[in-house]
């Protein structure tokens, strides 16, 4: 993807945003021992600098093909995800670099052009689940579903719907460590496929999950859902 810097807030900046969110980030300041992929799909770790978060949805647009996560997971450019060497040993190649991200009050959200990753990119969930579509704020509200998220700490964890303010959202679910950036989605009946409701952010003072709702992002942004296959 051609690289677009977005705005973004410093370290400064940061915990002035973290307070008008009213959010607790939940992305790490240590890497520890993570899950090795051969994969690089939504709900595995990445890595910028020595922050870690949870690969999200996967996207195509004019400039290529991307993952989207936390704009706040941005430390540096580079994006790195673990895997094993053909020896075994573990490793961390680099899989894109962040082409868009913004951290400010009314959005957190990041694009990581992945064109040239060094793993292949498969854009349903943990590698089972396909996204079909997305939910909008007027969905989630009328229907009240079921919220699931797949973190690289937390694994998969669902919990009841609580609130929407139109483009964030809240669900029953307390996020760990790590899980920053991780898709958030609505499971089809018995779990054969998903809609993306977007990309986690951190847990709020009433400990809920707080949610980026990606459907309104992605029409402003020129992106689109990669389709499986």
């Amino acid at each position: 993807m051609r690289r677009r810097r977005g705005a973004h807030a410093g370290r400064a900046a940061a915990a002035v945003v973290v307070a008008m969110t009213a959010l607790t980030g939940v992305a790490g300041g240590r890497a520890g021992a993570f899950v090795s992929t051969p994969y690089l799909e939504p709900g595995v770790t990445i890595f910028s600098g020595n922050e870690y978060c949870t690969a999200g949805f996967v996207v195509a647009g004019a400039h290529g093909v991307g993952i989207l996560t936390a704009g706040h997971c941005h430390r540096q450019d580079t994006v790195r995800a673990q895997t094993l060497s053909g020896s075994g040993e573990v490793v961390r190649p680099q899989v894109g670099t962040f082409d868009r991200w913004r951290f400010t009050p009314d959005l957190d959200l990041a694009v990581v052009g992945v064109d040239q990753s060094s793993l292949p990119v498969r854009p349903e969930i943990s590698g089972a689940i396909p996204v079909t579509g997305t939910v909008s704020a007027q969905d989630l509200t009328a229907e009240r579903p079921r919220m699931c998220l797949q973190g690289q700490t937390s694994g998969l964890v669902c919990g009841a719907y609580v609130w929407s303010d139109g483009r964030r959202a809240k669900f029953d679910v307390t996020p760990r460590s790590g899980d920053s950036g991780g898709p958030v989605f609505v499971e089809s009946a018995y779990g054969a496929s998903a809609r993306a409701v977007g990309e986690l952010l951190g847990t709020t003072p009433d400990g809920h999950a707080l949610v980026e709702l990606i459907a309104p992002r992605l029409d402003a942004w020129g992106l689109r859902l990669q389709p499986v296959g």
